[in-house]
């Protein structure tokens, strides 16, 4: 089941970085997706987009902040329900992954742990 798990997941990220790779080359921008795991630090629903910001500790201890807008339609979910980013709470765990973008970082999905 793991293996099952581990090829459907490389398949799938297989798939976002070819449609990236299009994306970016069609628009002549680089574009990356990244996935961070970390803990909340603030998150500001009066912006338009809202904004989420990330504590993540590297594997060499250095502390990493990542700062995102949060557009409309992002995934965001707690354990398998879907959440918004209102329910979402500073000091919790969450797995971001975002757009890096020559005008900024993107959030594409958030999920609380």
């Amino acid at each position: 089941m793991k293996k099952i798990l581990s090829v459907f997941v490389c398949g799938l990220m297989l798939c976002m970085t070819v449609g990236l790779a299009q994306s970016s080359a069609s628009t002549g921008s680089r574009v990356t997706m990244r996935i961070v795991q970390g803990e909340v630090v603030a998150t500001n629903l009066t912006e338009e987009p809202p904004v989420i910001v990330v504590k993540v500790t590297m594997p060499n201890r250095e502390e990493l902040i990542v700062g995102a807008t949060v557009p409309p339609g992002t995934h965001v979910t707690r354990g398998k329900r879907a959440v918004t980013l209102a329910d979402v709470k500073t000091g919790e765990r969450v797995v971001l992954g975002y757009l890096k973008q020559p005008d900024g970082l993107t959030v594409r999905s958030i999920h609380v742990e």
